[in-house]
């Protein structure tokens, strides 16, 4: 298994622990995250265990199973936590719940988005490939906002570029 499936499998793994987390013990969850059931009411912990359990069990269990022989459900567990994200992202504009928490929680959800959505966007190919790229400097290649350098499409040797 190469890096990139290894965390992408680790992920799918850590999806189903934290679903199993609200799927089996609503309650510990609902006070981990600050949540209090209405009075005399348990919508919530059905709430909790379907969407935040149910449903994040289901992911990872479907990353883990086809993520390796079929790379489009990596994709679609990173558009899960893309949408996530963007349901916090909502969250924080409108009902200004930027606790330091949420914001640890909407950085998980767009690392867990960005890597299998991207099938391994930081994983240690691409990684130290930005690090090498990182130590060529082109000095035509800069932006200007009035105006684009000229490009000559002729292949460069040894430059690693067109």
């Amino acid at each position: 298994m190469d890096p990139t499936q290894l965390i992408n499998f680790t992920l799918a793994l850590l999806s189903i622990g934290f679903g199993a987390l609200a799927l089996l013990s609503p309650n510990f969850a609902m006070e981990a995250l600050k949540l209090a059931p209405a009075e005399g009411r348990m919508d919530g912990k059905s709430e909790l265990r379907g969407a935040s359990g149910g449903a994040f069990v289901a992911l990872g269990l479907a990353g883990a199973a086809f993520g390796p022989a079929w790379p489009v459900a990596w994709v679609m567990m990173g558009a899960h936590y893309a949408g996530a994200a963007a349901g916090r992202l909502v969250s924080f504009a409108f009902d200004g719940s930027g606790s330091r928490k949420m914001w640890l929680f909407f950085g998980i959800e767009v690392v867990f988005a960005h890597q299998p959505g991207q099938r391994g966007a930081v994983g240690v190919p691409v990684m130290s490939a930005q690090i090498i790229r990182a130590l060529l400097i082109d000095v035509q290649g800069g932006h200007h906002p009035m105006r684009h350098p000229l490009f000559n499409l002729v292949e460069q040797a040894g430059r690693w570029r067109v």
